[in-house]
């Protein structure tokens, strides 16, 4: 059985989370049986590798590209 996990993060522009949150999506990611996704809260460019396997979900393109509500929809 598949295990999906999902990591929240505002973006993946450069900064200490964003790095972390990296490797251990990566890490995870070529582990058997294990599904991974990041949700951006803002869309932007990652700043460090992330593996192809990890679906980056992007909720709205800019910091004031859209309204917030399009966020909700994916609560």
């Amino acid at each position: 059985m598949v295990k999906k996990l999902f990591f929240v993060i505002n973006s993946l522009e450069g900064g200490g989370a964003e790095r972390t949150l990296s490797v251990v999506a990566n890490s995870l990611s070529q582990k058997q049986n294990i599904d991974v996704s990041i949700i951006c809260l803002n869309k932007a460019s990652p700043a460090y590798e992330i593996n192809p396997k990890i679906k980056i979900i992007s909720l709205i393109n800019g910091r004031n590209g859209e309204n917030i509500l399009n966020r909700i929809k994916y609560v």
